[in-house]
């Protein structure tokens, strides 16, 4: 609908990521952009996002009250529950056995996590209107000036649902465009692939395995 494109800076959107913002992206940054400015109004001091293809581990109801103990805190705060694409190996915090908090390095996905009120703030000064992916946590923490924390053990993956979501659907064509646009445009060395590997070598970052 025109009211919820409305809400979207199309022009700094493209600027960021040199593509369109395809629909399903557009109404899953104002769902939860909405979200956060629903938590500022009733007062919450944090909040857990589960969207509607989520798959929870059993393991979850266990840690939950840690996990709220760790974002009481004023500094701006997302943990996220999902899997990794990066994370650091240290600092890293103690949860239970074999569980910890780790810094994010690089993460996509918005099906399930948590933040503090501060971070919820930031997210929605930031997002009026939406500029940036809803899971673009790299932008999001960069811009917004959020700590960005997951677990080595990511505690909700995805059902089956999530082979028919809108988004993906929308940005794996958008992506690909966008993708093959900039290889064209700087050619096949990739900068940030030699950094990871970099990293990776001398033991600083660490990939998450996804055993489900």
């Amino acid at each position: 609908p025109q009211a919820v494109r409305q809400m979207v800076d199309t022009a700094g959107f493209e600027r960021r990521y040199g593509r369109e913002i395809s629909p399903g992206e557009t109404g899953c940054a104002v769902s939860h952009l909405g979200m956060c400015r629903d938590m500022l109004t009733k007062g919450y001091r944090h909040g857990l996002v589960l969207e509607d293809d989520t798959l929870l581990s059993p393991r979850l109801g266990t840690v939950l009250h840690g996990f709220c103990q760790f974002l009481e805190t004023a500094t701006p705060t997302v943990l996220l529950l999902t899997a990794l694409r990066r994370y650091r190996r240290r600092p890293r915090r103690k949860v239970s056995r074999g569980l910890y908090l780790v810094k994010v390095d690089s993460a996509w996905r918005c099906h399930g996590y948590m933040l503090n009120r501060p971070a919820a703030e930031r997210i929605a000064a930031l997002q009026s209107p939406v500029t940036c992916l809803p899971d673009d946590w790299t932008a999001l923490s960069a811009m917004a000036g959020l700590e960005v924390w997951g677990l080595n053990h990511y505690m909700i993956g995805l059902s089956v649902l999530s082979k028919e979501s809108s988004l993906e659907e929308g940005r794996l064509e958008a992506s690909a465009r966008w993708r093959i646009a900039t290889a064209r445009r700087n050619g096949k060395f990739d900068m940030r692939a030699l950094k990871d590997r970099f990293l990776r070598a001398m033991g600083f970052m660490r990939r998450q395995p996804h055993p489900w």
